[in-house]
């Protein structure tokens, strides 16, 4: 009896030691990746509106969500059609020795900061470079950070982190056409009075200037509808009252309407 009890119990040990691993213990699956510390490079501000021909400061800012890291590689995008790098600044970077010098092409829209932080930086908006922009033409431009950019943990094996890629989105904005600069052969002088109540005026066109508005009248500071009124450059009248007159013109460019100019005549034709 206790040799044949000795013998079913072997078996069975044995039996269940040959199942599958399931009916001991839970299968766990981890993915490795959320244990990968998370760290973030964006762009400040991350939107504007800024004005053709005007320039402009973004600041590359780092976030490593608590986490030591120790090197950087980021690599950017930018629209050079409506942008181009004026400056790629250094000077408040935390980045303490840089494996290359900050690096742009404003043919391509690319630039590159490489660099290490000794003994590593845990931060919440450490300011990896400055960007100086100028705004080229008129649309809607991106900046992005690239896909083969990485930040490396102080982790004594460079491990990279995972990394949030910031985006940016600028608009430029038509600039304003200036004053269109106007004279006049009659009546040359805004000082002076003349004896001819025939005014003729005549204005410079700049580039990329489409057409005008323009009024003439007895108030010194009149603006001028937002309806063009003609293309050309000259404008004369006849028959003017004496007294002081005001031409006042301004250009149309891009949609966009410029500042007003007024051009002063003195009409005096009563003998003394």
């Amino acid at each position: 009896m206790t040799r044949s009890f000795s013998f079913v119990y072997s078996a069975l040990l044995i039996f269940v030691l040959s199942l599958p691993g399931p009916l001991f213990a839970a299968s766990v699956t981890i993915d490795a990746s959320t244990l990968v510390p998370n760290v973030a490079v964006s762009f400040s501000p991350r939107s504007g509106s800024f004005e053709e021909g005007s320039t402009f400061q973004v600041p590359i800012v780092l976030d490593t969500n608590g986490t030591s890291i120790n090197g950087i590689e980021v690599r950017l995008n930018f629209d050079a059609d409506r942008l181009s790098i004026v400056q790629a600044s250094t000077g408040q970077s935390i980045v303490g020795v840089w494996v290359e010098p900050p690096t742009y092409d404003n043919t391509r829209g690319t630039a590159s900061y490489v660099g290490v932080i000794p003994n590593g930086i845990v931060t919440e908006s450490g300011v990896i470079g400055t960007i100086t922009f100028r705004a080229k033409s008129p649309g809607r431009a991106t900046l992005s950070v690239r896909s083969d950019s990485n930040i490396l943990l102080n982790d004594g094996l460079g491990s990279p982190a995972t990394l949030e890629k910031g985006r940016a989105e600028y608009s430029v904005i038509p600039k304003a056409p200036g004053g269109a600069s106007v004279y006049s052969e009659t009546h040359p002088s805004q000082s002076s009075w003349y004896n001819n109540n025939s005014p003729v005026f005549a204005w410079e066109i700049e580039p990329g200037v489409t057409g005008f508005s323009y009024v003439l009248d007895n108030k010194p500071n009149t603006v001028p509808g937002n309806t063009v009124t003609d293309t050309g450059t000259t404008k004369g009248y006849e028959n003017l009252d004496d007294g002081l007159w005001y031409f006042h013109i301004k250009a149309y460019k891009n949609g966009v309407w410029g500042g007003t100019t007024h051009f002063l005549v003195r009409i005096d034709t009563t003998p003394p």
